[in-house]
């Protein structure tokens, strides 16, 4: 990257910094580029979301918040619609989609979307919303998630049962 003041290139310098996020502080490795003759530092868009990466990642890890693309893939291994999906959560649909957009939940929001990566707790989800629903609708939901516990629990049978056959631990 060349400098906005003198025109010569730059130099890429790594900085330990801490960054303040929702309350709480994330060391993270800081990236820009130094002008020497200047000494300013500068960034680009891609380097300021690393480092944000970066710390609402640690803080994610912290709280046991998926990232966006497990929030995307629960959604999805149940065929729904971001819509549906913050029906039944009881999220707000803009709140839902800022969080498939890559917003970090609130903890609370957060451990609610991990619940519902297990088919049973999202089984009881789709129960306790029954009234929001139309019967088809109803129906056909209850009818996947029981169809994906199925399955998921037949290959647990089935692994258990092949470990046990062939002392495989």
């Amino acid at each position: 990257m060349k400098s906005p003041f003198t025109g010569k290139e730059m130099s890429r310098v790594w900085e330990k910094r801490t960054w303040e996020f929702r309350g709480e502080k994330f060391d993270y490795m800081h990236m820009a580029w130094l002008c020497e003759d200047t000494g300013e530092s500068f960034t680009t868009d891609e380097s300021d979301t690393a480092s944000y990466l970066q710390v609402t990642n640690q803080y994610r890890a912290k709280y046991g918040i998926p990232y966006t693309d497990e929030i995307i893939s629960i959604r999805k291994k149940y065929d729904l619609s971001a819509a549906k999906m913050s029906l039944l959560l009881g999220i707000g649909i803009n709140q839902y989609r800022k969080y498939e957009q890559g917003e970090v939940p609130s903890v609370s929001n957060g451990r609610l979307i991990r619940s519902i990566m297990n088919p049973k707790v999202m089984l009881d989800m789709i129960e306790s919303a029954q009234k929001e629903l139309e019967e088809k609708e109803y129906k056909k939901l209850t009818q996947r998630i029981k169809s994906i516990i199925e399955n998921n629990d037949s290959y647990k049978m089935q692994q258990y049962e092949t470990n046990r056959i062939f002392c495989s631990t």
